[in-house]
């Protein structure tokens, strides 16, 4: 697929790609925590919290808040946003960030907004960065998400590359090791949740995208 024209590109930089709004109660809270694998440790209070909604300190894990746009994963797989058409298996999401501007509530309608924040010309393939805006039913601000999707194949269009870091780890062994070990199954359960990434369960798709 070719890459987007430059002025495409422009046009989509600053584009409300969605508006969605979310109602959750304490189960799908806690399937999203099983799905990303808690509690790690059955027996451990401080983690059964996540999924036990009889607790008097039951907590929705905070990282729930990046679903609240549950629409954006149909729209992504699409294969258009904004006008730049691209290959969905050529997309890896690159990076996530989140900010919560409170703990998220037991239950709750949540009405979010998908914009484009910024678009960058990485060569081999273009960096779309989304900024995923999530409010109560008051309007109160519940959490700030930004998404990093990098798209391999449609780069060169002439955009800025964007800022770029290295990073150099001391050569010395490393402070603390943690391992943790996921279900072979847990992208089945995760899914879910509302991703409906065919790559996450489907080995021949998975296949289309290396």
């Amino acid at each position: 697929m070719k890459p987007p024209s430059l002025e495409t590109v422009e046009r989509a930089i600053g584009a409300e790609l969605l508006r969605a709004r979310y109602a959750y109660s304490e189960r799908e809270a806690i399937l999203y925590a099983l799905g990303v694998g808690a509690p790690a440790n059955w027996l451990a209070p401080d983690e059964l919290k996540f999924v036990h909604e009889l607790r008097a300190d039951f907590q929705v894990l905070p990282t729930f808040a990046v679903i609240f746009a549950k629409q954006l994963h149909d729209l992504v797989l699409s294969g258009d946003l904004a006008g730049i058409q691209y290959n969905p298996m050529m997309l890896v999401h690159g990076e996530q960030q989140l900010k919560l501007a409170k703990q998220l509530p037991r239950k709750a309608v949540v009405d979010s907004t998908v914009t484009v924040a910024d678009i960058h010309d990485k060569g081999s393939g273009l960096l779309m960065i989304l900024e995923v805006t999530s409010c109560d039913e008051a309007g109160d601000l519940l959490a700030q998400a930004r998404t990093l999707m990098f798209i391999r194949g449609i780069g060169g269009f002439g955009g800025e590359r964007g800022q770029s870091s290295t990073i150099s780890p001391p050569e010395r062994p490393p402070d603390a090791v943690i391992e943790e070990a996921t279900l072979t199954r847990q992208a089945l359960i995760y899914r879910l949740a509302g991703d409906a990434n065919p790559q996450h369960l489907d080995p021949q798709i998975a296949a289309i995208g290396k």
